[in-house]
């Protein structure tokens, strides 16, 4: 069996399985692999079981694609990229992030208010409230971490951004575009709500950060707070938040 580092605890349970069992059947085409199992643990990580000749050649797609968890915390070390979901953003000194250590002492990573700083807002003296609420770094929020400290005894664990996240964030401020974050459904109900919500004249992209975290891109001039409320009749219980860039 193996865990991936995809969350899908803001998904109804058996909602939330048949969103993983479709994404494998379509990753496993032309594979001789039988989907033996597939769950959900107590914090919402996926977990799997394959079998069949291309078994391991289906585990090295998925684990490329999602990652493969670490065990517990001993089997960490300082420069380690993970990925992991934003479980607390409310904390006066950082976001904790859940990294799905599977060992019987959960132990969250924390992102520090002084890397969160220096890699978002260019050491600005902001609070992790005003950070967070400003890269919609809300509970459910898929990132790309690197390890930065291990304390196996005391059991905590500091990460930062990946090289690659921190550009991605970035590239949001460089951009002229508003940007909604959703959190709590798969791509193909997103991608109806917008139809629904006759919003295809008003977004340029949909792009998937998970199998249930998107973000839509909007056109110049399409105003991020005044999309949230068009879509989200059709997106109940989907968290939604706005991103606009600082303008000059």
């Amino acid at each position: 069996m193996i865990h991936l580092l995809e969350n899908l605890h803001r998904v109804g349970g058996g909602t939330a399985i048949e969103l993983v069992k479709e994404e494998f059947a379509s990753l496993k085409t032309g594979l001789s692999v039988n989907i033996e199992s597939v769950g959900l643990d107590e914090r919402g990580w996926v977990h799997a079981d394959f079998s069949g000749p291309d078994a391991e050649v289906l585990t090295e797609i998925v684990g490329r694609i999602y990652g493969i968890a670490s065990k517990d915390i001993n089997s960490l070390q300082k420069g380690d990229l993970t990925r992991g979901v934003i479980v607390d953003s409310t904390v006066g000194y950082g976001v904790y992030v859940d990294i799905c250590l599977r060992s019987s002492k959960k132990a969250d990573a924390l992102y520090p208010l002084h890397v969160m700083r220096s890699q978002l807002v260019e050491g600005n003296k902001l609070s992790v409230r005003e950070i967070s609420k400003r890269f919609c770094l809300h509970v459910g929020f898929p990132l790309k971490t690197r390890v930065t400290n291990v304390d196996s005894i005391g059991q905590k664990i500091d990460v930062e951004l990946s090289d690659e996240q921190a550009t991605y964030f970035k590239n949001w401020e460089r951009f002229p575009f508003d940007r909604v974050v959703l959190i709590g459904c798969s791509k193909t109900v997103l991608k109806n709500a917008v139809e629904s919500a006759n919003l295809r004249r008003d977004i340029v992209d949909i792009e998937s950060l998970g199998l249930a975290a998107h973000v839509l891109t909007c056109k110049l001039g399409t105003d991020a707070p005044g999309i949230i409320p068009r879509i989200g009749r059709f997106l109940r219980g989907v968290n939604a938040y706005a991103f606009q860039p600082r303008t000059p």
